[in-house]
């Protein structure tokens, strides 16, 4: 191959800035996933509705993991809510 004067352009190394944004959030879905998996071996929450609550979890990335953390708290405040309106 000879040699040309013109120096070829090469593609920067850098990522863009979507591919940074897609390590993050999936960096953050494995990491939420993991907590989940923690929390539910120490028995200090379970799956809510069994498969449904699996689902979630893995087929939506953050979304899941933090519907499924915050899921106790907001069913405890349901309660709460309908127990004062009813009193």
């Amino acid at each position: 191959m000879p040699m040309t004067d013109r120096a070829e352009e090469l593609s920067p190394l850098a990522p863009t800035p979507l591919e940074i944004c897609l390590t993050v959030v999936s960096l953050a879905d494995v990491m939420l996933v993991v907590l989940v998996v923690v929390q539910l071996l120490r028995g200090k929450m379970t799956l809510p509705h069994g498969v449904f609550g699996l689902i979630v979890l893995l087929a939506f990335p953050v979304i899941g993991p933090v519907l499924v953390l915050t899921w106790r708290g907001r069913v405890e405040r349901g309660k709460a809510r309908s127990q004062h309106a009813v009193a």
